[in-house]
């Protein structure tokens, strides 16, 4: 009898060990899109007849946290100390990625502008009327409200500025961040008139 006992525990246990199985690969299943494990094949859940066996690599322990996602062109203070910095945040003009100083805004380290004043941050479209998506798309910073070169239209082609946003300075610090894109950009002309969109 006590032998029956023991079976029927030993038989309850792999079961719920399969079933925690289970469920942790679901979990894991789960959170791959929200964190580092997304991609890497670091955690293997195997159960056995009496136990779960959780293998991890290497590159899972050492792993670095991902990446926070903003939306497009978001003005990010990444100020250090003694200096005021700004980051845009990548995002796509016409399906193309901007530079800033030469940078392209989705570089392993994205481009920052060290500001010691309020600063203006604008889209800069320079492009074709036969083909605004072939264009070079930048980002310009101005210390007005007045765009960089202003907007101008040639016989083959436009430029166009779309301001991100800007980045109040007040005593030294950084006090506020306005912000009026939050989409990707479409930019085209129609002659006198150019037209930007998210």
């Amino acid at each position: 009898m006590i032998e029956e006992v023991k079976k029927i525990e030993e038989n309850d246990i792999i079961g719920l060990t399969e079933v925690v199985a289970d469920k942790v690969n679901e979990i894991v299943d789960f959170l791959k899109p929200f964190s580092s494990l997304q991609g890497k094949n670091g955690i293997t859940v195997v159960p056995s007849d009496s136990n779960i066996v959780f293998n991890f690599s290497s590159s899972v322990v050492t792993g670095s946290v991902a990446e926070v996602t903003y939306h497009p062109f978001k003005l990010l203070d990444v100020s250090t100390s003694g200096s005021l910095k700004i980051r845009v945040y990548h995002g796509y003009v016409n399906g193309e990625m901007p530079t800033m100083g030469g940078t392209s805004l989705n570089h392993s380290t994205p481009p920052t502008d060290t500001i010691t004043a309020t600063t203006y941050y604008w889209l800069k479209a320079d492009a074709e009327f036969s083909d605004p998506s072939s264009g070079t798309y930048t980002v310009e910073t101005t210390t007005t409200s007045t765009p960089p070169s202003g907007t101008t239209i040639t016989g083959t082609g436009f430029v166009s500025y779309n301001l991100i946003g800007l980045a109040s300075v007040y005593m030294g610090d950084i006090t506020d961040i306005a912000q009026y894109v939050k989409e990707n950009q479409h930019v085209d002309s129609y002659g006198a008139v150019n037209i930007w969109w998210g």
